[in-house]
C-alpha cells in the first residue's frame, strides 16, 4: 500500500488513468490496494504465471485476501 501511495503522489495527474501490471493470480488484491489508495481509472494488465506454481500462488493470495478483510 505504501508503494501505491508514493506512486500516486509522483504522478503528474493523480486522477488520470493508470495501468496496473501484476500477476494474474494477484490482480484482485492489487486492484483492491489501488482502489483503497484512491486511484479511479484503473486498467488491468495481468501477466501470465507459471502453471506449475499457480496453485500454491492462488492459495497464498486467498489467505492474504482473507487477512485483508479483518
Amino acid at each position: 500500500m505504501k508503494n501505491s501511495e508514493k506512486r500516486k503522489r509522483s504522478l503528474a495527474d493523480p486522477e488520470g488513468p493508470v495501468i496496473l501490471v501484476s500477476s494474474n493470480y494477484h490482480m484482485k488484491r492489487a486492484m483492491q490496494t489501488a482502489e483503497r489508495t484512491g486511484f479511479k481509472k484503473i486498467y488491468r494488465l495481468p501477466a501470465p504465471s507459471d502453471p506449475f506454481t499457480f496453485g500454491s500462488n492462488v492459495m497464498w493470495e486467498v489467505m492474504s485476501l482473507l487477512k485483508s478483510y479483518r
